[in-house]
């Protein structure tokens, strides 16, 4: 698929389950929010695995690791920061 209708599907696919009642969000490295992906109307998931996000677009929630810890839980968890509005 060209970049293009690659953007297009997902865009198609966030407003139809914002159609349904649903919230999604483009979910994505910094590699491919800088590379792949076009703006879009749709929230921005930023995962970039480091202290300090880099990225310099707009998102709504930075997934900064993979490998947190809760007590409770064994194995490892994402470590996610939702920034409010």
């Amino acid at each position: 698929m060209s970049l293009y209708t690659i953007n297009k599907v997902a865009n198609t696919f966030l407003d139809k389950l914002q159609e349904e009642g649903y919230k999604g969000m483009l979910y994505s490295s910094k590699n491919y929010l800088e590379k792949i992906w076009y703006p879009t109307k749709h929230e921005t998931w930023l995962a970039q695995y480091n202290t300090k996000a880099t990225y310099k677009g707009v998102y709504s929630i930075w997934q900064m690791s993979s490998v947190g810890r809760v007590n409770g839980i064994k194995g490892d968890v994402d470590i996610d920061i939702m920034y409010e509005k």
